[in-house]
Formats: structure tokens, sequence, C-alpha cells
């Protein structure tokens, strides 16, 4: 095993959903075999996600995270993913996905310096990423944290 150096201040900011789903159900949701370009498509975005975090471009990070064989068909399950994950990338995430089998929905984020620490409050997302993240929840009618 190898380890994947994340770069410096990246932060990851997570909605977690008043409700809670079992990963057997969620797994059952999943198809049996999956069309070879669906297969190239999520293999390519892994390849760019370790690139990306290995060589610190965090603006790959949005293409790195799409995803063709767990997130469309969890969606039906849950309705919040998509408007959140919308919601994270205008409110200046680099990327955002549903966290495992879900409910909850991961985003990333980072200042304009990329480190929390040295950073100004104007130049971080982090918190504006999450109040995004809680209001499309809230305009699906969804509630957490």
């Amino acid at each position: 095993t190898e380890r994947v150096r994340v770069p410096h201040g990246l932060q990851c900011i997570l909605f977690i959903p008043d409700f809670a789903s079992e990963t057997s159900s969620a797994r059952a949701i999943l198809p049996d075999k999956y069309d070879k370009k669906d297969c190239v498509f999520n293999l390519s975005r892994t390849a760019l996600l370790v690139n990306s975090f290995s060589t610190g471009n965090l603006d790959s990070l949005r293409i790195a995270c799409e995803d063709r064989m767990h997130q469309p068909y969890r969606s039906e399950s849950n309705p919040h993913l998509y408007p959140l994950i919308e919601a994270a990338h205008d409110a200046g995430a680099h990327a955002a996905f549903l966290s495992g089998a879900g409910p909850s929905v991961m985003a990333f984020a980072s200042g304009l310096k990329g480190d929390v620490f040295s950073q100004r409050q104007l130049e971080r997302t982090d918190k504006l990423v999450a109040q995004a993240m809680l209001e499309a929840a809230a305009s699906v009618g969804g509630k957490g944290r």
C-alpha cells in the first residue's frame, strides 16, 4: 500500500442528513453489471484524483470526483445529493460527492493560499460551502448538519 499526499490546506466539508441508510440497502440499489464506457469513465476519474492530490492541482478535483457507477443509482434515495453538489460548486468548493454509500455528502474546499492557518477569514470558502449545502438541503426538504 502506498500513501497519496493530500495537499496542505485542503478542507473537507461534510453534510450529514438527519436520516441514516444501511450500506447493504445502498449496495442493493447498484446494478450487477456496468457498461464498459462507465467503467472507463470512473477509472479515468480515479487516476485524475490521485494525480490531483499528488500534484496539488486542486482545479482537477471537480472532474476527478465525477461518477457514473454509484451516484446516479443512489440519487433517488438521496434526493439532496445533486442539489448539494451544485450548491457546493457554486459556493467555491473544488469538488463534492456522495460520501461512501451515503447519505452524507462531502465537499473539498480551500482558501486562496492553501494553508488554512495563514488565511484571512475572507479568503476561506469552507463556511460559505457549508452554508450553501445546508440551504440546498433545506430547499429540497432535507434536514441535517
